[in-house]
């Protein structure tokens, strides 16, 4: 399951994002790249927007990792930023789904 995330797109087009989101982005990219792509947490379907703070404390004690809690906390800002996003994505496409059904009949 999760290697269908790793071969999924490994990047966001985050310009439209606030910028303090874009920087977090950045941290996103090079904290969490370093251990594994960044498409599996791009991605990853199954985790709520409130879990990611579990993981993301999770990869933070791996060794090595190089996340401080300052720098875990903007990830942890951004994942639930962008994870928001996604959702937010999803209902207006299932919307407008149902809408061109409703249109059909």
């Amino acid at each position: 399951r999760i290697e269908a995330y790793d071969k999924g797109p490994a990047k966001i087009d985050v310009s439209k994002y606030p910028k303090d989101m874009r920087d977090r982005y950045k941290a996103f990219i090079e904290k969490c790249g370093k251990c594994h792509t960044p498409a599996r947490a791009i991605n990853c379907d199954f985790v709520l927007e409130d879990e990611w703070e579990r993981y993301v404390k999770r990869m933070m004690n791996k060794p090595d990792s190089g996340i401080s809690p300052k720098m875990g906390k903007q990830i942890y800002q951004f994942l639930k930023f962008h994870q928001k996003k996604k959702d937010e994505a999803k209902a207006k496409a299932k919307e407008k789904a149902e809408d061109k059904k409703e249109e059909a009949r």
